[in-house]
């Protein structure tokens, strides 16, 4: 059996809306982008729709990135991490891949993602200032580059959201009183 037509709907999927269409985003990962106003927000990992629409106050429930264009919404930014970003090897592959490797271990300023060298197991690797430059070189070209969030970057996301939540169990609580 050939399929001529791949533009059919598949697990409830409408093809024809924007915002449950797959895209391409970084590093060869696909995302579902929520890039209609007025349409229900869809998971960016899932595809998964929700109750809310975009352009609402409810946005701010979710973890909201532009990226190549297009809008994805998370449920957290461990959620996007996972999701856009992953371990990788530090081992360079010409001085200018050293000098952006290094930049983004040391890069601390408002930068959502901060990277730590680690083992293989995960386990951070600490360089002491006394060791050779070569010694250090070879720890490194050992070692991973592994992401974690910069949770100062995240404080204004969780207090927006923690007012939207507030609000509706303020807005719940009033409508049940009313009844």
């Amino acid at each position: 059996m050939v399929l001529s037509n791949l533009n059919v709907s598949v697990s409830g999927l409408d093809d024809t809306d924007t915002t449950t269409k797959q895209s391409t985003i970084g590093r060869n990962r696909t995302g579902y982008a929520s890039n209609s106003y007025g349409h229900n927000i869809v998971n960016a990992v899932s595809g998964i729709e929700t109750e809310h629409t975009v352009g609402s106050k409810n946005e701010h429930l979710y973890y909201k990135v532009i990226s190549d264009g297009n809008v994805y919404f998370y449920d957290s930014p461990e959620q996007y991490l996972r999701h856009r970003f992953s371990k990788m090897r530090y081992r360079p592959r010409n001085i200018y891949d050293k000098m952006r490797k290094d930049d983004m271990l040391e890069n601390r300023r408002n930068v959502l993602i901060h990277w730590a060298l680690v083992d293989a197991q995960g386990q951070n690797i600490t360089i002491n200032e006394n060791d050779s430059e070569k010694n250090i070189n070879k720890i490194k070209n050992n070692a991973f580059m592994s992401p974690y969030i910069n949770m100062e970057m995240t404080t204004r996301w969780i207090s927006r959201r923690t007012e939207c939540i507030s609000s509706k169990v303020t807005s719940t609580a009033n409508d049940n009183d009313d009844e």
